[in-house]
């Protein structure tokens, strides 16, 4: 019997709508043995970075990093064009691709350790990242991105027909809002492992260079939800907020994000009748968004140079690739451009390979 499949839980459907409750705070930790023992072979060096200040220069702080001295291979988000771009692959579509993408891609800071960490992978002895660290509130930042906005009006919507905003403290008001958004930000599980780290994790937009404060940034503060897949490393944490500016703006990217995805992958990559890529590895071009040591956005290019097929579901794959990263890329999004599914991004940054120190690897997502 086929071993089960620990992301059906997530309910994810063709129209991007969540079905859930947002009234209500469900944390699900999903495991399966099968997988562990397949992930398990290509643990490496999380990417998450612990201990940092607030706000960093990432230039000037190069000296003191092991993995990339100078930084190679990072371009600040704002300066990212098309001339970024490889040679042959220096498409406008493409370009305009990983700037969308980098509108929805997120900083994320966590200033707690949950007690309920585990001391070691699932089915393994291999210690779990940061689970000497339980109970404390020592900083660690991350990336993450936007996996989906919903933005309600009063009663309106056909899927919450509450007439206020759900959040407690509208739940506590003699005057709460009528008009809130619910977004969800995908990450890595070793970034973000349960509710009571997402209650003390905090998401930054748009700060794509040094020039940026933090304090001067929109964000989102205390995810109400978590819902973990344990063994693949990917988390997904649901925050509600009364920004609708910001909420707008964020849809309003994800959307030009998702149609680029799709014409990209249209252009580049044969597809059978079921509309996926049958050519899937004509095109290994990979590049991720994220914040290297919790500092301003960066791009970096490279290409997988490997894709592994889950043994529950071969639908469900990690990459591994030449791309560069840094401690505070942990929860990035992974964009290979011969991974075209209707979907978009769904493979979090994991780190860097134990038997390579030149290659770096993925959480698990379909595709």
């Amino acid at each position: 019997m086929a071993a089960a499949n620990p992301y059906d839980a997530w309910g994810v459907s063709e129209d991007n709508e969540d079905t859930g409750d947002y009234e209500d705070v469900d944390q699900s930790n999903s495991s399966s043995e099968n997988t562990a023992r397949t992930f398990q072979q290509a643990r490496g060096i999380f990417e998450a970075e612990v201990n940092c200040v607030e706000e960093v220069n990432l230039h000037t702080d190069m000296d003191s990093c092991e993995k990339n001295p100078g930084h190679r291979g990072f371009i600040p988000a704002d300066e990212f064009t098309v001339n970024s771009l490889p040679p042959h692959y220096r498409d406008n579509d493409i370009a305009k691709l990983i700037q969308a993408l980098a509108q929805i891609t997120a900083r994320i800071s966590i200033k707690y350790t949950s007690s309920n960490r585990p001391d070691f992978y699932p089915g393994s002895d291999k210690p779990y990242p940061n689970a000497d660290m339980k109970g404390k509130t020592r900083l660690r930042t991350g990336s993450g991105w936007v996996w989906r906005v919903n933005i309600f009006s009063g009663g309106n919507n056909r899927r919450n027909k509450t007439k206020a905003c759900p959040c407690q403290e509208c739940k506590k008001s003699r005057n709460p809002e009528r008009q809130w958004a619910v977004i969800d930000i995908y990450t890595a599980t070793h970034m973000v492992y349960d509710e009571a780290e997402g209650a003390k994790t905090t998401c930054h937009f748009f700060y794509d260079n040094n020039r940026n404060s933090l304090a001067e940034l929109p964000s989102l503060h205390g995810a109400v939800r978590v819902h973990n897949v344990v063994d693949g490393d990917a988390c997904r944490m649901t925050y509600i907020t009364h920004d609708i500016q910001l909420a707008s703006k964020l849809q309003n990217s994800w959307r030009e994000y998702k149609t680029l995805h799709t014409a990209v992958g249209e252009k580049y990559n044969t597809t059978d009748n079921d509309g996926q890529a049958v050519a899937e590895n004509d095109h290994k071009l990979t590049i991720i968004v994220s914040h290297p040591h919790g500092c301003s956005k960066q791009i970096s290019i490279g290409e997988f140079v490997q894709r592994d097929e889950m043994d529950y579901n071969d639908a469900y794959t990690k990459y591994t690739y030449t791309t560069p990263t840094c401690p505070g890329c942990s929860g990035g999004p992974v964009y290979v451009l011969s991974r075209w599914w209707w979907w978009g991004c769904d493979h979090p940054h994991g780190g860097q390979c134990e038997e390579n120190e030149n290659l770096n690897y993925s959480g698990i997502a379909m595709y």
